[in-house]
């Protein structure tokens, strides 16, 4: 919208027209009054987050004025003629002019526009609408231009087309839809009433979206980074050496100048931070006024619970995207996440909710001074219904869809086709059992879970006749000295970890040597290991990392008689009313799953050195501008790109012909295809550092969940259930 234009009418719509959605609200609320004195510090707070850029405009018109300057009043310097006489003058000129640059360019800087939201309609959802509607009347707020939704744990209301509609009215909601999921209607009217207080009172919403908007403004501008600050970097390292200490100058005075531009931002949000936080009071007190005091203190905690499931959700995203399968309703897969943290888990976030304290540069009061805040009012609340908030939506399911196809491709950038969108309620069912799984796993084997510490199977051993009574008696004899040393199992597996990586992070030193990149000082000031040290503190820790596994390999033939005995049980003993295809696919099952366990096993030590290859290759590239010699860097690569290819092959070998043994989005699929790259690689050596990437990424996950799977069975053979945790 062009400034100073109409601001379209209000999609919701105002005072006599508003029909109350049948039986949500029931009264009226008193506005949270706002002082004479609240308001003129408003004022002061609104006129000093406006001088601050004003300060800013203010460095750069002196900057231009000494360039200016010094162009005119210095010509003086190139009489006689020379190279160094014109380099004397053309310097100035030239840092000058960049830093001119670097300080006009974030005077035209812009925010990065929100993508994967989904604009709603009267049309679409009028009960919506109508909810809204009465939530502003409540409030004394006005209504938004525009209602969106997206898959953020959140809802904000803010200025339409920013300070274009600074003096309009014009705002725009927007509601996430795991916010809708997840909580109940009350709910939901407390956090959009707690929206809109920020705007029921007119210089109150103004004076706040000035100071967000500057913070953020100065914020971004500070820490942000762009091409021509690459450019900028390129030239000063790649260029002529006169040329390149002309730009290292340059760097400084750029960097200088944000220096500046920090302490406007902190002295920005050291004057507004005491202001928000009470205006998040008055925003706070509208959403107890509609929901209830008691209904804010169970909101703040199911936002947390919320929080907590998006994590865990962003994490199974990760893993569900190596099979190319994703939640087709992202909310939905949100809440269930957060409907099955566990007693732990949750303990853990209303611990850490309840803990916070909040800081004198917090913008945002800690929760538990605003729960405090909201229970002194004593409010009941007006909003009647408790509902679940979905139902104020039409369609809710198909707007979830739509909407979670457009939060992959905006904010993750894949490209998710239909075969690759699953079921929420199949995910989560294969998510859940596989977490049963896992927790079976760790109890049924303490530190030897992973790949890199492997359980070798012998895939032939389960048709082999056997005395079921030896067996019980094979899998007792394992299972009692599994739980005798169990503690010592995780001790010894922690502390091997500890070695080996230690062990890794020593050769990624040695490498950084070799490729003549200058090793920094430790965090405490001691200088760099030296080459000699370097090889002493490898071999001590190759020797510690020895020393833990004559434990861990005895425990690991005690875990694999147990598992092949409960296996050999589960394979042959028919069920009650034998099934002859169910007992054949248990049959396959076990097959499948105990070929790409051993298989995996018997290259577990090539994985091993992909890691440590793939560990030195990535500091390495990190590090190349820091390299003395280029050709010192090339030997060290080209060696590690070797080694990579090397072990990619010994890894790949025993896996020729095996099938992935899990649902994957593009149907069967060869474990080898997995690991080679989707995008062409650029050259050999992308290509190993590729190869090595999915080597690590793919094959210990698989090693743990097909293992995991088949401890599932055993202990179905067994009879036995899962094991005590140890």
């Amino acid at each position: 919208m062009r400034p100073g234009s109409v601001p379209p009418p209000p999609l919701i719509p105002t005072g006599d027209s508003v029909a109350t959605p049948q039986g949500w609200f029931s009264g009226g609320i008193v506005p949270t009054p706002v002082s004479r004195r609240y308001k003129a510090a408003m004022a002061v707070v609104a006129v000093a987050m406006v001088l601050l850029p004003l300060l800013y405009v203010g460095l750069i018109a002196a900057v231009a004025w000494a360039v200016q300057w010094h162009a005119v009043h210095d010509l003086s310097w190139l009489e006689g003629g020379g190279f160094l006489r014109v380099l004397l003058y053309g310097a100035p000129l030239v840092i000058g002019i960049i830093l001119l640059l670097f300080l006009v360019k974030p005077l035209f800087a812009r925010p990065r526009e929100p993508q994967g939201r989904i604009t709603l309609t009267h049309e679409e959802q009028p009960e919506l609408f109508r909810f809204i509607g009465e939530i502003c009347r409540l409030v004394h707020a006005p209504p938004p231009a525009r209602v969106d939704v997206d898959c953020q744990v959140n809802a904000s209301a803010g200025f339409r087309a920013g300070f274009a509609s600074v003096f309009q009215n014009d705002l725009v909601l927007t509601i996430g839809l795991p916010l809708v999921a997840g909580m109940s209607a009350r709910q939901l009217a407390g956090i959009l009433a707690h929206e809109f207080g920020h705007f029921a009172q007119g210089g109150g919403m103004r004076v706040s979206f000035t100071v967000r908007s500057l913070n953020a403004w100065f914020s971004r501008v500070v820490y942000e980074r762009d091409s021509l600050d690459l450019q900028l970097e390129e030239g000063a390292r790649e260029g002529d050496f006169r040329i390149a200490l002309i730009l290292h100058v340059a760097r400084g005075a750029v960097w200088l100048s944000r220096r500046f531009l920090w302490l406007l931002m902190v002295s920005g949000h050291a004057l507004s931070c005491l202001l928000m936080r009470q205006m998040e009071f008055d925003a706070d007190s509208y959403e107890a006024k509609v929901a209830g005091s008691q209904t804010f203190a169970e909101t703040a905690r199911r936002l947390g619970h919320l929080g907590a499931g998006l994590q865990v959700a962003a994490a199974r995203l990760a893993v569900h995207w190596k099979e190319r399968r994703l939640p087709d309703d992202l909310p939905g897969f949100i809440r269930h996440q957060a409907s099955h943290l566990g007693p732990e888990v949750l303990e853990r976030v209303d611990s850490a909710m309840d803990a916070a304290v909040t800081g004198s540069f917090d913008t945002h009061p800690a929760m538990p001074d605003r729960i405090r805040a909201a229970a002194a009012l004593e409010e009941p609340g007006v909003c009647d219904r408790d509902g679940a908030a979905e139902e104020l939506f039409r369609d809710f399911a198909g707007l979830c869809h739509r909407a979670t196809r457009l939060h992959y491709a905006t904010e993750y950038s894949l490209d998710v086709r239909d075969h690759n969108l699953v079921p929420v309620g199949e995910l989560t069912a294969e998510g859940d059992a596989r977490s049963d799984e896992y927790r079976a796993l760790r109890s049924y084997a303490p530190g030897l879970d992973d790949l890199f510490r492997p359980v070798a199977l012998d895939p032939a051993s389960w048709v082999l006749p056997t005395v079921p009574a030896e067996l019980h008696a094979r899998i007792a004899a394992a299972r009692s000295r599994i739980l005798d040393a169990s503690d010592r199992l995780l001790v010894s597996a922690q502390e091997q970890d500890r070695a080996i990586g230690e062990q890794e992070r020593i050769l990624v030193l040695e490498q950084l040597r070799a490729a003549k990149i200058r090793l920094k000082p430790s965090s405490t000031g001691d200088p760099a290991p030296d080459d000699e040290t370097l090889v002493e503190l490898r071999a001590h820790s190759e020797a510690r990392a020895a020393a833990q596994a004559l434990a861990l390999d005895e425990a690991a033939t005690w875990i694999n008689d147990r598992l092949q005995a409960g296996l050999q049980l589960w394979w042959q003993d028919p069920p009650p009313e034998p099934d002859p295809v169910e007992l054949r696919a248990r049959q396959i099952e076990i097959e499948t799953l105990s070929r790409t366990v051993s298989s995996l096993a018997v290259g577990a030590a090539a994985l091993g050195r992909i890691r440590r290859a793939w560990q030195g290759l990535h500091t390495l590239f990190q590090n190349a501008e820091a390299s003395r010699s280029p050709t010192a860097l090339n030997e060290v690569t080209d060696q590690l790109r070797r080694e990579l290819e090397v072990a990619v092959r010994e890894i790949s070998h025993p896996l020729v012909g095996l099938w992935y043994p899990f649902p994957h989005a593009l149907g069967r699929r060869r474990i080898t295809d997995l690991l080679t790259p989707e995008q062409p690689p650029a050259s050999d050596l992308h290509r190993a550092y590729l190869q090595g990437a999915a080597a690590l990424q793919i094959l210990p996950p698989l090693y743990t969940r097909s293992l995991a799977r088949l401890v599932t069975l055993a202990l179905r053979g067994e009879g036995l259930g899962n094991l005590p945790d140890p």
